[in-house]
């Protein structure tokens, strides 16, 4: 540990290295990381810019994992909690609400082939109202449970016709009523 001492605990503005391979630089209080500081673990392939709490990721910051994958957002207790912002490393982010590390609550996901889904999310899954574009512009709208579109909703094709009514699974099933785009209507 290099940095001042109050009382044999580490207090004020430090660095410390552990045999892990992890270096904190920032701030301390009561002998851990509270305030602002960035942790690096080179072993583990991370580093940690931001808040700290009673020695973890609290309050605002920014992780990088792999040098690829970046979450920036609200954290509590060393995880993803609050507003936030994933890139998993392949062009597809999450953004929204946070609950343990878990996408979950209201946000928007786009992916790298250019589809794009906002609405309610849990555990990663859009769950509950949402909106779905797809890549090819096929727009649909409804009730997602598990991923998958179910019940009542709204499908808009590129071309113009739209489908209104019953869904299973993303496909048209039971009642429901399609006008082609030249105004036909099923």
């Amino acid at each position: 540990y290099y940095g001042p001492l109050v009382d044999g605990k580490l207090h004020g503005r430090g660095r410390i290295e552990w045999t892990n391979g992890g270096v904190y630089r920032g701030e301390f209080r009561n002998g851990q990381p509270e305030g602002l500081g960035r942790f690096e673990n080179k072993r583990r392939r991370y580093v940690y810019a931001g808040h700290f709490h009673l020695g973890a990721f609290s309050g605002q910051g920014e992780l990088r994992i792999d040098a690829r994958q970046i979450y920036t957002g609200s954290f509590k207790h060393g995880r993803f909690n609050g507003q936030g912002r994933y890139d998993d490393g392949n062009d597809t982010v999450y953004e929204g609400e946070f609950v343990d590390d878990r996408f979950t609550g209201a946000g928007v996901v786009t992916r790298p082939d250019g589809s794009r889904h906002e609405g309610l999310f849990d555990n990663w899954r859009p769950q509950g109202s949402g909106k779905f574009t797809a890549a090819d512009g096929t727009v649909y709208e409804g009730w997602f449970q598990h991923g998958d579109l179910i019940g009542s909703a709204r499908i808009q094709r590129p071309d113009g016709s739209v489908y209104e009514g019953e869904v299973h699974n993303w496909m048209p099933q039971g009642q429901g009523r399609m006008r082609l785009a030249n105004g036909d209507l099923y």
